[in-house]
């Protein structure tokens, strides 16, 4: 999980993106339950959490652990976009 990690070891990608296409081959969301038995058989540098709760008004709120890093998440999305216009 450590590529996942910036520098200050949080997040470079926001929750919301977890899901995206554009990640499938980055990562995997896992229940609790497929990461306990996955550390059964392999290990893992750094356990990532991604808790999803509903708030007091009904708005759906992701936490992660560790959390995301907005300087180098929008470092990466800055990278990401100049690398789609360098044609070589």
């Amino acid at each position: 999980n450590v590529p996942l990690l910036c520098e200050h070891n949080l997040l470079l990608y926001k929750p919301e993106d977890m899901n995206s296409p554009d990640n499938a081959t980055r990562f995997t969301l896992v229940w609790k339950e497929e990461w306990d038995k996955l550390i059964g058989y392999f290990e893992y540098d750094v356990e990532i959490t991604v808790i999803q709760s509903t708030d007091a008004d009904g708005h759906i709120v992701v936490v992660t652990v560790p959390g995301v890093c907005s300087t180098c998440l929008n470092e990466r999305i800055r990278q990401e976009e100049e690398g789609k216009f360098i044609f070589s």
